[in-house]
């Protein structure tokens, strides 16, 4: 039996590092909107902060599309692979062709399969009770317009707690299913050799 050169990592004691548990990854979120509602987009954005700094969300807009990207293939993989879709709705959005035809048409396939979940946001007033948007629970309160609201900040504010209890929801759902073992998992496993080494 060869003997233990001093100095010479022993295998057979050595202690397996416990790291954590990975903490549940933030809800991807899918803003889609018309580009003439940019102002309105951007102060929803603002409101989502705490939801953002609480990583409980990440949001994404067509703004996060890299020059030279397939326009069409990134919002196609972003949505597929969003928690909530949040249409922020207008009569320019209605009146988009790709924003109704194209992003909410997949939404509400996806939807259909349990894979996403629609929360239309009313920006302003336009008769989306007339559309495929009308069946789905639209915020702020009572589906009433933010741009008409006596303090558009309280109807932001309204959405964002809104949001924040679908959110608490979500989360508490995916924490009720069984977890995968981390030990499982090939990358955490090789986190774990590489620290002995």
């Amino acid at each position: 039996m060869a003997q233990m050169v001093e100095g010479q990592f022993d295998s057979t004691k050595a202690r397996v590092p416990s790291l954590p548990l990975p903490g549940p990854a933030p809800l991807k979120v899918f803003c889609s909107y018309c580009h003439i509602d940019e102002i309105l987009r951007q102060r929803f954005h603002v409101h989502l902060a705490p939801l953002r700094r609480a990583k409980r969300i990440t949001p994404w807009y067509d703004h996060n599309v890299q020059p030279g990207s397939n326009i069409s293939k990134e919002i196609d993989s972003a949505l597929k692979s969003s928690d909530i879709y949040i249409p922020l709705i207008s009569a320019d959005f209605i009146n988009s062709d790709y924003c109704m035809d194209v992003e909410l048409e997949l939404a509400l396939e996806l939807e259909q399969l349990g894979q996403i979940r629609i929360v239309p946001v009313i920006l302003s007033p336009c008769g989306w009770q007339h559309t495929k948007i009308q069946p789905l629970k639209a915020l702020p309160t009572d589906g009433k317009p933010i741009e008409t609201a006596p303090c558009q900040s309280a109807a932001l504010n309204d959405v964002a707690e809104q949001l924040w209890n679908l959110v608490d929801v979500i989360l508490k759902e995916r924490a009720s299913r069984p977890r995968k073992s981390p030990l499982n998992d090939a990358t955490y496993a090789a986190s774990l050799y590489a620290n002995l080494a």
